[in-house]
């Protein structure tokens, strides 16, 4: 079985990547190494809490990354440490489903959500 679920998740995927796309520079994909099984689907959004905050409102399935692990064990400020990428991706992935708990009208679904949200975000 475990074939047929990587298969679903490559599908899914690819079903989002041909949706968003086209509208980059507003969504920037995530391109995992060929070969690659997606666990989550990755993408960047700018102002992405608030697209987190309205597709958890409407009950999609999606997250985020936690901010740099560094910011846990001490303050900058005092030990100098700089992680402006890690940071950036902190505050810009956001992560959607493509396992065996949504199907291919959820992927329209959400594609949709977000391709509403930042066209409209661009103006």
């Amino acid at each position: 079985m475990l074939d047929s679920l990587v298969d679903l998740r490559r599908n899914k995927a690819e079903t989002l990547e041909r949706l968003l796309a086209s509208y980059e520079p507003n969504i920037r994909l995530f391109y995992p190494p060929a070969g690659s099984v997606h666990w989550r689907f990755n993408l960047f959004i700018n102002n992405r809490d608030n697209l987190l905050k309205l597709l958890l409102a409407k009950n999609f399935k999606v997250s985020s990354w936690f901010p740099s692990a560094d910011l846990f064990f001490e303050d900058r400020t005092l030990s100098g440490i700089n992680t402006a990428v890690s940071d950036s991706v902190g505050d810009q992935i956001l992560n959607l489903w493509v396992n065996e708990e949504v199907d291919i009208d959820y992927i329209k679904a959400i594609s949709s959500e977000i391709i509403a949200y930042t066209t409209h975000a661009a103006h």
